[in-house]
């Protein structure tokens, strides 16, 4: 079970990813909020991001104790995440391809 909710933890992340990459949307770190206006960003990491400075403000807490852990180890965070997108393009290739033979299949069966 812990495989399976890690495995859905990382598609998640990687299926959002693509998505804030290839539609530029920006979504507040704290709130959720989808804007592509917002403007407030971590002078520090440069990774997160707030619809306004009330939120920023709010996560301090949280986000200084994850930006120093970022910033400390960003080569091996970035390694890791090219490996996952990696990972992820291969699954994402493999099943499509196995969507392909099955619907091969079944119109054969019909």
């Amino acid at each position: 079970m812990f495989y399976t909710a890690i495995q859905c933890l990382v598609l998640g992340t990687i299926k959002l990813m693509d998505t804030v990459n290839t539609q530029k949307v920006r979504i507040c770190f704290r709130c959720k909020t989808e804007d592509h206006t917002i403007t407030a960003i971590c002078l520090n990491c440069k990774k997160a991001i707030y619809c306004n400075r009330k939120c920023m403000k709010k996560n301090k807490k949280i986000h200084d104790s994850i930006c120093r852990i970022y910033i400390d180890r960003y080569q091996q965070i970035r390694s890791v995440m090219d490996q996952m997108k990696e990972n992820f393009a291969y699954y994402k290739d493999y099943n499509e391809k196995l969507n392909e033979r099955r619907r091969k299949d079944n119109s054969l069966s019909i």
